[in-house]
């Protein structure tokens, strides 16, 4: 599991388990650290008793909305809110996003970003 860093606390958000049947998952870890009111996120990949960071948002405003495993678990499809201080809503009555909601495509072996696309609800074929 994540290291706790002292003076925090950690939560997880969500958890996706890989399809190979190992016992591997991705996980949302949140840290928030009651001293500072700082809250920041990241996605790790758990396997094999090991815990890799697979995504840390880019800036202390990042938001990581979701996440979901590629089918082959060679990718990530990471949902972000870029700016949460500046984020505006789509005004949608049901399930309202941002207008600057964002899909990254993560590779899970090396944690690079391979594409940014605009939108959110990426699913796979």
């Amino acid at each position: 599991m994540p290291q706790i860093v002292e003076g925090t606390t950690e939560s997880t958000a969500q958890l996706r388990f890989l399809a190979g049947g190992d016992g591997g998952y991705v996980q949302g870890v949140t840290r928030f650290d009651a001293a500072t009111g700082a809250e920041r996120q990241h996605l790790s990949l758990v396997q094999d008793a090991e815990v890799y960071t697979v995504h840390l948002p880019a800036s202390a405003t990042e938001t990581i909305v979701g996440f979901e495993l590629s089918p082959n678990d060679q990718y990530l499809a990471v949902h972000i809110v870029p700016n949460r201080e500046t984020a505006a809503s789509d005004g949608y009555p049901v399930s309202a996003q941002t207008t600057d909601a964002t899909t990254l495509f993560v590779n899970v072996a090396t944690g690079e970003v391979r594409r940014r696309v605009l939108g959110f609800d990426a699913t796979w074929p």
